[in-house]
């Protein structure tokens, strides 16, 4: 089940309010340490621009009004304009709200000076807020440019999740089809070739113009036709899935390889056969299908004399371990893969599922590990 975006966006949110608490916080220092220097300053350059009276008789600034109200005006300049460009207004009204803000520091700082004419705490100019409300609106589109980025981003991942969801849908439907017409050949294979194969070995035998060996070879032919095509219906549509079970099912498709190649067979479960019931029909064919072509190879290439297969658990994974001791795979051709490898890796991306190719046990032969995790 895919996350409530607005769940998603929360905690990011809430990250961005930190920030912006965070300078805030920063801004409160600042004021607190350096807002009587600052009026100092400000009064300095007053002298030096307007000929007001200068700062020569506060070489050491001690608190007053004065500092208390620039450390209260830098930290609402900050403040505002940081809150207000971070969350309320666009990049092209920035400049926009920067002026207003200086403008409404001229304003308070004209109020302060008509209540107060004679006070020498009143500040000088308006410098220090100008200032503040620039860096908060500077601090405030790094916010919004950080946020719009973030969201930018999320877009895109939430649309690639979009498209690999839609592409993982449309792999398993190929396979849900692909299933289903194999079982559809395995009914025609049985309905048809096999009853036709039936009746051909029944009129073979009651025919008596043929001398007893032939008639007996011809007999062991449509025997092995038949058992062939047996196999072929195994193989197209696994009928053991649903009469044995899964663990059953994987015992059963080790043993009828060893009936062909002539390998000895041993398997151990350690797994409750229920551990399975979990998984969907397509799952356990396509796991089904993973045992199926390790065991052909195993068949056609191997040249193994025994065969182990163990099906263990280790908390919500399990593993199916398919270990012989044959000529084993070459390792150049488990770097590249050989299309047969990568269509066992492509059925297991279809269900989150792993298949490693490993050298078997004494660095003999070939271990192939099925690991699939369990779903929640």
């Amino acid at each position: 089940m895919q996350a409530n975006p607005q769940q998603k966006l929360r905690p990011q949110n809430q990250n961005d309010t930190l920030t912006l608490a965070s300078g805030i916080l920063a801004s409160s220092v600042i004021a607190w340490l350096f807002s009587e220097k600052f009026i100092w300053l400000e009064q300095a350059l007053s002298h030096n621009l307007f000929g007001q009276p200068g700062p020569s008789a506060i070489a050491a600034p001690e608190p007053s009004l004065g500092a208390a109200l620039m450390r209260i005006g830098i930290i609402c300049g900050f403040a505002a304009s940081a809150t207000v460009v971070a969350y309320k207004v666009s990049q092209k009204l920035r400049w926009i709200v920067f002026i207003q803000f200086v403008a409404l520091n001229m304003v308070l700082h004209l109020v302060q000076k008509t209540l107060f004419p004679n006070s020498t705490d009143q500040l000088a100019m308006p410098l220090s807020l100008a200032i503040a409300s620039g860096v908060g609106l500077i601090y405030g589109a790094f916010i919004k440019r950080t946020k719009d980025t973030r969201l930018q981003l999320k877009a895109k991942d939430s649309a690639l999740d979009t498209i690999r969801q839609e592409l993982l849908e449309s792999k398993i439907q190929l396979v849900k089809d692909d299933e289903i017409e194999r079982r559809v050949l395995a009914a025609d294979l049985h309905d048809q070739v096999l009853n036709d194969l039936k009746m051909l070995r029944e009129k073979a035998s009651a025919l008596t113009s043929i001398e007893d060996d032939k008639q007996k070879e011809m007999d062991e032919l449509i025997v092995t036709s038949m058992n062939q095509i047996r196999e072929v219906m195994d193989s197209l549509s696994p009928a053991v899935l649903k009469h044995l079970g899964f663990v059953d099912a994987i015992e059963d498709c080790i043993r009828s390889g060893a009936e062909r190649a002539g390998y000895k067979v041993r398997f151990r479960s350690s797994v409750d056969p229920g551990e399975f019931e979990v998984f969907n029909e397509i799952e356990t064919t396509l796991l089904y299908r993973l045992v199926q072509e390790s065991v052909t190879n195993i068949c056609k290439h191997s040249q193994a004399t025994t065969v182990k297969c163990l099906v263990t658990a280790d908390g919500g994974i399990l593993k199916i371990s398919i270990i012989d001791d044959g000529v084993g795979i070459d390792a150049s051709a488990r770097s590249t893969q050989s299309r047969g490898l990568r269509y066992m890796q492509q059925r297991a991306s279809l269900i989150n599922a792993q298949v490693l190719w490993l050298t078997g046990d004494g660095d003999k032969g070939t271990r192939v590990d099925i690991t699939i995790t369990k779903p929640k």
